[in-house]
């Protein structure tokens, strides 16, 4: 029962999907935009990775585990955001 209420509509409707993404559109987002956004994934990529690795090393469990649970939660992470208030990593 616990399960079934986990996973019904109003989580969902919770969660808001690509919610972060349409108030972008709807404030206007231009080149210049793009372009902080691209440095900041760059820079959160950058730190991102080896920090992934070097717990995943931490753990006991090889360094690659560490990058597919880093690529997996990033994408769960973005696709679910909040806001553009909201850090995650």
């Amino acid at each position: 029962m616990q399960i079934k209420l986990l996973f019904s509509k109003n989580v969902f409707l919770a969660v808001k999907p690509f919610s972060a993404l349409k108030e972008s559109f709807r404030e206007g987002y231009g080149k210049q935009k793009l372009i902080k956004d691209i440095i900041a994934g760059l820079t959160v990529g950058v730190i991102a990775i080896p920090l992934s690795m070097a717990l995943a090393i931490a753990s006991g469990v090889p360094p690659q585990h560490g990058l597919y649970t880093a690529i997996v939660a990033g994408i769960v992470i973005a696709l679910t955001g909040g806001s553009r208030f909201n850090i995650s990593g």
